[in-house]
């Protein structure tokens, strides 16, 4: 699907002007043409070249290439703007960009914010999109139910009272265990034996780690940031009822920029202490409470920071 199709009849109308989607080429940042459509607002970043072709106007980026050498572009275009109509001079430039300069055909990732879940597949070939023949993904839930992991003492001992006293070195222990849970990887496995000339990990308090078991929930594909958080939320209301203790969110996002954008995240929720669930169930229905994490952010081309 090439960058002109975005601004023609119905597609346009329906998903742009109107509607509420985002998608993301399927190219890679630094090297490639790279596009990211948003709340209406078309990113575009580009090699110096074919920048200087469009004839569009954006701004110097970084790139991971020579500090004070621009070679790449962005161009930001506010599509749902009242002059972005056919007929208009510099919506046409635009068209004429489109299919004269970046006319190559893309790949895209597509998500329809306002699309029913329950469309029969009759009426979804009735959408815009469908000329286009997508292939519908539908991400499904894996789960791995009571797997057996040797869990950092931290994690029994901490709570959101306890949390400030921790050092950084500390923190980061936490992150590369989390990582490797999410990961599934062997090395958390409390019968792991491993040869130390291959791997040195050791899980984060030595002989002290005690063998738990957990639960894994994780999703893959393009999913919305709006979602995560919802899940997030309906998560911490359960734990929090059931008095259970930790919990952590890891979610990695698509990179769209080279330099400095968020990779991803993760978030670890402390349990409360004894005296602080006792403050919680005291509070009125709409009453609201404190709470404490621990929240690793990755960013590309920076250092991690809990």
């Amino acid at each position: 699907m090439p960058l002109s199709a975005l601004l023609e009849g119905d597609f346009f109308n329906s998903y742009i002007k109107t509607g509420n989607l985002a998608m993301i080429s399927e190219n890679h940042p630094d090297t490639d043409n790279m596009y990211v459509l948003k709340n209406g607002v078309l990113r575009l970043e580009l090699p110096r070249e074919l920048y200087e072709r469009t004839g569009l106007v954006g701004k110097p980026i970084r790139d991971t290439g020579r500090k004070h050498i621009k070679t790449r572009y962005a161009i930001e275009i506010e599509l749902r703007l009242s002059s972005m109509v056919h007929g208009k001079k510099g919506f046409e430039r635009i068209v004429w960009a489109f299919e004269n300069v970046l006319n190559n055909p893309v790949s895209w990732l597509f998500h329809d914010f306002n699309e029913v879940s329950a469309s029969t597949d009759d009426s979804k070939e009735t959408l815009p999109l469908s000329r286009h023949h997508p292939t519908n993904v539908t991400s499904q839930a894996t789960m791995i139910d009571a797997a057996v992991i040797t869990l950092p003492m931290s994690l029994y001992t901490m709570t959101e009272a306890a949390a400030s006293n921790i050092d950084e070195d500390d923190y980061l222990a936490l992150l590369e265990w989390l990582s490797l849970v999410v990961l599934d990887s062997p090395r958390i496995l409390p019968n792991d034996k491993i040869d130390p000339y291959l791997c040195q990990y050791e899980v984060p308090g030595g002989d002290s780690a005690l063998a738990t078991d957990i639960v894994v929930l994780s999703w893959r594909g393009f999913i919305m940031a709006e979602w995560v958080t919802n899940f997030y939320l309906k998560l911490l209301v359960a734990i929090r009822k059931q008095h259970r203790g930790w919990f952590a969110l890891s979610a990695s996002s698509f990179k769209t920029e080279a330099i400095e954008a968020a990779e991803g995240y993760t978030l670890l929720t402390l349990p409360s202490s004894n005296a602080e669930l006792q403050a919680a169930e005291s509070l009125p229905a709409h009453g609201t409470m404190n709470m404490e994490y621990i929240l690793w952010e990755m960013t590309s081309g920076s250092d991690v920071q809990p």
